[in-house]
């Protein structure tokens, strides 16, 4: 019923048949709006089922190595009475960009930040002027280094744009931490392999593996 969330991986230059998330992800209503973080560990998503603040809420899980943990709702702090959609959780996995219209704003559906520490999500704020007016503002979407941000706009009641921006200083989200891409190829072909990558903090000693597929 209503809507899931499914994943597709891609193995060359294939992707595979969409496969349900399943049971601890999907619900009988409408679950909708991923947003993956960088490290593929945790799921922000939108979903209507019970047990929520408002109408349409935000929820999330945490892989846990073997799966998707069960779906649990972000809370009062981020959730209000009335709807939260549009949920994007930005590369440096501190900052979730949330669009509302339960908070004070500038009218209708406004985007607001929120910002991760030890004790739990913050409260979100308004993003402001001028990215937020008395139109509806949908689906926000920032660049890894905060700068730029995408976003959609209604203009009429069956009308919306996209719409580029430059955020001004006071609104870029730095990325904690570095970002690195690259191959894994056998030494002597070239050619690309299945790998499993070890990261390991210095300090914590903490260890994640990471398996990446042929690209």
């Amino acid at each position: 019923m209503g809507c899931d969330l499914y994943e597709s991986r891609k193995k060359g230059n294939e992707w595979s048949v969409p496969k349900n998330l399943g049971p601890k992800i999907n619900s009988s209503g409408w679950d909708a709006q991923p947003s993956l973080s960088a490290d593929g560990r945790e799921l922000y998503f939108v979903s209507e089922r019970k047990g929520g603040f408002g109408g349409y809420d935000i929820w999330y899980s945490q892989w846990d190595g073997a799966g998707w943990t069960q779906a649990k709702n972000l809370g009062p702090t981020i959730n209000s009475p009335f709807d939260e959609i549009s949920p994007y959780i930005h590369v440096n996995n501190q900052n979730l960009y949330v669009v509302s219209n339960g908070y004070p704003g500038f009218g209708g559906y406004d985007i607001y930040r929120s910002e991760k520490s030890e004790s739990g999500w913050g409260q979100p704020v308004n993003l402001g002027q001028p990215l937020n007016d008395f139109k509806d503002q949908y689906s926000f979407i920032v660049s890894g280094d905060g700068a730029i941000a995408y976003y959609s706009k209604e203009e009429s009641k069956n009308r919306s744009r996209l719409f580029k921006i430059t955020l001004p200083e006071n609104l870029i989200t730095k990325a904690k931490g570095n970002i690195v891409k690259g191959t894994v190829v056998h030494a002597i072909t070239k050619a690309s392999l299945d790998a499993t990558i070890e990261l390991i903090d210095l300090k914590t000693k903490v260890r994640w593996l990471r398996s990446l597929p042929i690209l």
